[in-house]
């Protein structure tokens, strides 16, 4: 049964292709040119390579939006950037304070050290905000789940 189904197979592509010759002087096809033997000429067939307009329009308009929320998210990450160095400015700065106040801590008065409480106080209150933005970045990168 699988074997006349093979036959019957084979049979409908040559019938689809037309007549299959044997190759020899009078077959333009697929044989030598002129007979020389210098050059071969062979004909392909290709079938139509056209698709669904409607499924590029889709794709493209996906990757528009792709590539818009990728530059949404490259600009946060630039913006938190710049904000983590601001940071990491500000904690230079109150480290050094620190360690002068540590050093000498008669020569600052009071409100000068309160002044330094409010400022870490600030700086930690920033940190938290960092995080919670960048566990926000991180999720947004990966996507829904």
């Amino acid at each position: 049964m699988i074997g006349i189904l093979y036959a019957l197979a084979l049979l409908r592509s040559t019938t689809a292709w037309g007549h299959v010759g044997r190759w020899g002087e009078e077959s333009q096809r697929n044989g030598t040119d002129g007979g020389i033997g210098e050059k071969c000429s062979c004909e392909a067939f290709l079938p139509s390579s056209t698709f669904n307009i409607q499924d590029l329009k889709m794709v493209e308009e996906v990757a528009v939006e792709v590539h818009h929320k990728l530059e949404l998210e490259l600009g946060k990450m630039e913006t938190y950037e710049i904000k983590i160095t601001a940071y990491a400015m500000k904690i230079v700065n109150l480290t050094v304070e620190i360690e002068k106040m540590e050093k000498d801590p008669d020569a600052f008065n009071e409100a000068y050290i309160e002044s330094i409480k409010v400022q870490i106080k600030q700086v930690e209150a920033l940190v938290v905000e960092l995080q919670l933005s960048g566990s926000r970045i991180g999720h947004c990168l990966q996507g829904p789940a």
